[in-house]
């Protein structure tokens, strides 16, 4: 193996060693962890016309760590979803929540949009300004039509004025999850997940399910590319 025949092989593996260390520093993996400061939030939209899922938003509650008002729960690498049937209370006439459908019964007059979510613009969990990479797998999901729920990444303007850049993916049951989205420095993030769809009826929200998330273990990407070298190493040894 002549001279310039080694020095190329160095270069192109202190090159590939270089750009392991780099992608592992410049990217954040992100998952389930109940360690992390979870909060949850609320967004109220009127009742969708045509196939939309939503209309107009109506309004918006931050419950803090009160999770349990979604419904949602973390506990260890494990998230869960339910349909709420808490906001709206059972059906009855005279209010926003609920429509009469014609026959005598109700139908629900809004949707609720469940956020459970890591926000860094005030946990001091700093995302602004790195690749962050939110991954997972849908252990389970019995939730019924037309209830839906996705994982999200959020990159809001500073002091969370209108308008978000999103990156996210909706959750299926058996399947893994990888989501990623290049963030702004000094911007807050937001991680999670969102459970979309109308407020239930208490006396029915046995029959409407719910879902399970959980972390897996982080793919091996910087110990791929280490393999990688490895591999050029062999070479530049066969070649010598």
């Amino acid at each position: 193996m002549t001279l310039p025949s080694i020095l190329r092989s160095r270069v192109a593996l202190a090159a590939l060693l270089a750009c392991a260390a780099a992608a592992h520093a410049e990217r954040v993996d992100v998952t389930v962890d109940a360690a992390m400061p979870w909060v949850g939030f609320v967004n109220l939209f009127e009742r969708p016309a045509g196939a939309a899922d939503r209309g107009a938003r109506v309004d918006g509650f931050f419950l803090n760590t009160d999770l349990a008002a979604l419904p949602a729960s973390i506990a260890g690498s494990q998230a869960m979803l339910a349909p709420n049937g808490t906001l709206g209370g059972a059906p009855r006439d005279g209010t926003d929540w609920w429509i009469a459908d014609g026959k005598g019964g109700h139908l629900p007059n809004r949707v609720i949009e469940a956020n459970v979510y890591v926000d860094t613009g005030f946990s001091g969990v700093a995302l602004g300004g790195k690749t962050v990479r939110f991954s997972g797998t849908t252990l389970a999901s019995s939730l019924a039509a037309p209830y839906v729920a996705y994982a999200f990444i959020r990159d809001f303007l500073p002091g969370y004025q209108s308008g978000y850049t999103e990156s996210s993916v909706a959750l299926v049951a058996g399947q893994a999850f990888e989501l990623t989205l290049d963030t702004v420095l000094g911007h807050p993030v937001q991680y999670g997940f969102a459970l979309v769809g109308p407020n239930a009826d208490p006396a029915a929200l046995g029959s409407l399910g719910s879902i399970t998330i959980s972390a897996v273990p982080e793919p091996a990407t910087p110990a791929m590319l280490l393999l990688g070298a490895a591999a050029l190493l062999g070479w530049m040894r066969r070649q010598r």
